[in-house]
């Protein structure tokens, strides 16, 4: 029997058992339930409502003040809903049960529950305060104008020009609002594909020590060809499940108008795919080579927290992608073997990475692979039989020889 043969066999056997079981189903489920509600869910409660300041006013008030925060909210898509007290003592119970969010007092004090600098016009703040101030600032500069005598159409037409013309050095991207939505996602996905379905391997390799499958396997099998077939085999389930939640986000997404599909290119599908297929060969084969190491789950987290814990900083680091895709960090952690899975993808999707990074990047993460599986496979094989306390890495070595 070939050795394609030989892992295939194991892969597929991996394939029919694992997609038959509770586990993989239930999750597989309740990962496209979550993903699509987080989209799904804000787009529903918030609607096209908007923000609505609830505003209570007490006292005299100039004619033009509340039209003109009127006008002012309007401008940031936000509504005023006023309500009118009889008294101070009044308006300030409502705002302290928080019926309102402010309490104008005569057109020159605010009320609200906790003091705050917020200012509108001028420094462009925003919130409740903020377009309060905007409108007291608005009234007093329309009344030093008129004293100047600039009429109504001029200061009109100041306020709403664009007196400074912005000129960008690079054409505007309108695949920039799909790309930074698709670069959070991927991310979010490849970090919880490559390590839970790592994880899985580890999990898989101890289970067959304990249960001693793994004994008849091998009298059938080489070592290797029994690791390549596993990573093999839960590595296409972990892929088809990966593409049912991606799915399922992105009819979701398409549903609530969150992106046009059109701005959707192929390297943020094909990125994924590329960079799941080899973060994961290179973490399962390592979570694999360690599993071979012990014959209880118990000792399972025991023997996977240094890896996934190199994952969680490949994780963490990746971020820094997402504000600096040019930046120095983010190019050095684009050819180290343990975080360029997660960065890499982030740099691709914003068009950030040229391409002889990229390919450099998938040579270097391929020849870390092959020198994982040299390391992991010398590991299974010294450690695959060993049943009772956890091994040593050097032991394990020293028993493959």
């Amino acid at each position: 029997m070939t050795g394609f043969r030989s892992s295939w066999l194991v892969a597929r056997r991996e394939l029919r058992e694992r997609s038959k079981g509770r586990t993989y189903r239930i999750t597989t489920l309740i990962l496209m339930v979550v993903v699509v509600a987080a989209i799904v869910l804000p787009a529903v409660i918030d609607g096209d409502d908007g923000v609505t300041y609830e505003l209570g006013v007490v006292g005299e008030i100039d004619s033009d003040f509340l039209p003109t925060l009127e006008v002012l909210a309007g401008a940031i898509e936000v509504e005023i809903a006023v309500t009118e007290f009889s008294s101070v003592a009044d308006g300030e119970v409502a705002v302290s049960d928080g019926k309102i969010d402010g309490l104008l007092i005569d057109g020159g004090e605010v009320v609200v529950q906790q003091s705050g600098s917020s200012v509108f016009f001028v420094s462009g703040g925003s919130g409740l305060v903020g377009l309060l101030s905007g409108a007291a600032q608005t009234l007093e500069l329309q009344e030093i104008v008129r004293e100047a005598g600039v009429s109504a159409e001029e200061l009109a037409t100041t306020l709403t020009g664009e007196p400074i013309e912005v000129r960008g050095l690079e054409p505007e991207d309108p695949n920039r609002l799909a790309n930074e939505i698709a670069s959070v996602a991927s991310l979010f996905l490849l970090y919880f594909a490559i390590l839970s379905y790592g994880a899985w391997t580890l999990n898989g390799v101890i289970e067959e020590k304990s249960n001693r499958i793994v004994e008849v396997l091998m009298s059938a099998l080489r070592p290797h060809h029994l690791l390549a077939g596993k990573v093999a085999g839960i590595g296409l389930l972990g892929l088809l499940q990966l593409a049912l939640v991606s799915g399922s986000a992105l009819i979701a997404a398409l549903a609530v108008d969150l992106f046009d599909l059109p701005q959707l290119t192929l390297s943020v599908l094909g990125s994924l795919i590329l960079w799941f297929i080899l973060g994961f060969s290179f973490y399962a084969v390592a979570y694999a080579g360690l599993g071979a190491l012990v014959s209880r789950m118990e000792d399972a987290q025991s023997v996977a927290t240094p890896l996934t814990l190199v994952g969680v900083v490949g994780y963490i680091l990746a971020f820094q992608a997402l504000e600096h895709p040019d930046g120095l960090l983010a190019r050095i952690t684009t050819f180290i073997p343990a975080t360029a899975p997660f960065v890499v993808p982030i740099r691709t999707v914003q068009s950030a990475i040229p391409w002889w990074e990229l390919i450099a990047a998938v040579l270097m993460m391929g020849a870390a692979i092959y020198g994982m599986i040299r390391l992991a496979g010398r590991l299974y094989v010294g450690g695959i039989l060993h049943i009772g306390q956890r091994m040593k890495v050097r032991e394990a070595w020293r028993s493959a020889e």
